[in-house]
């Protein structure tokens, strides 16, 4: 795209070639459908294309700061790491008259910062956001647990009003203390991400995804208890069902697709979108075998 968008200033006789980047994306596109590259290779090359000076353009900027990087890893996405290599070739070739070794390294240097930033801290602040959300897991497996024996016996002596009713009064209470500790994982996030690790860019990132991964809180609170639920009355289909949602059925294959759509932040909210579809089936099989259960003495079968 340089040819066409060559301009010269005339007061410093300095070549400028504004735009290439977007000119070059368009201008390649006839090209890859000639050469047969599919849709799917052909959008990778034209976001190479227009991207290729970003990775730059972010790392010598005066603004080249913490959230300036953050924007960029969630516009480039998936395609960071290539983009950046393709940056690092960019630079190397580019020493000359007007460009020094100096300049040269303290852009190397940036664009190894961009790249450690988007690998090291990010997997670092995934893991610390993982680990705080276990504490919201923890108690909401306990208090679940906790009342198995009683909604078991009711159950088991055909005291379906006491049974709802200790549905009832267990769902509100763990779904309160759920939502509690959500707001107080989100307000809190910066100083708890803290207390495990001292980088700053991990902390930012730890803090990010713990915000996202911490509003899971109510939704696992009532998936859990319903597990519990269809386990003390000799359910075993139910809470099997359940389970492989919440783990593996539905959190690994949107990570995946959030990874493409969206790259490593995108990855973090397949935790919350898994959690609240595994609560909505929850429900779905939870309320219709509650509305099932007798007045009498006698359970449904």
């Amino acid at each position: 795209g340089k040819p066409s968008t060559w301009t010269i200033e005339p007061q410093t006789g300095r070549h400028r070639f504004i735009m290439h980047d977007s000119e070059g994306a368009k201008i390649v596109v006839p090209y890859l459908r000639d050469l047969k590259f599919s849709k799917k290779q052909s959008a990778y090359l034209q976001k190479i294309i227009k991207n290729h000076i970003y990775p730059a353009g972010v790392v010598t900027s005066e603004d080249a700061s913490e959230k300036a990087y953050l924007r960029f890893y969630r516009k480039v996405g998936e395609e960071t790491i290539d983009l950046i290599a393709i940056a690092y070739a960019d630079r190397m070739s580019a020493l000359g008259p007007e460009i020094t070794q100096a300049m040269l390294e303290k852009n190397i240097n940036g664009l190894n910062k961009l790249l450690a930033g988007y690998s090291n801290a990010a997997i670092a602040g995934i893991g610390v956001a993982k680990k705080v959300d276990m504490m919201t897991f923890a108690i909401s497996t306990g208090m679940s647990q906790g009342v198995l024996p009683l909604i078991g016996y009711n159950y088991s002596a055909s005291n379906f009003r006491r049974m709802r009713s200790a549905l009832k009064t267990s769902f509100l209470f763990s779904f309160t203390v759920a939502a509690a500790s959500t707001i107080f994982l989100f307000t809190c996030a910066g100083p708890i991400v803290h207390a495990f690790i001292d980088d700053a860019e991990t902390v930012r990132y730890g803090q990010l995804f713990q915000r996202i991964i911490c509003i899971t809180g109510p939704c696992i609170s009532i998936t859990m208890l319903t597990i519990t639920s269809f386990q003390s009355v000799g359910k075993k289909l139910e809470p099997a069902i359940l389970s492989l949602l919440r783990k593996g059925g539905l959190d690994i294959p949107f990570m995946f697709l959030m990874n493409a759509l969206a790259g490593v932040d995108g990855i973090v909210w397949a935790t919350p979108i898994a959690d609240f579809l595994a609560m909505i089936a929850a429900l779905i099989l939870l309320i219709p075998f509650l509305r099932k259960l007798p007045e009498g003495k006698k359970a449904a079968a």
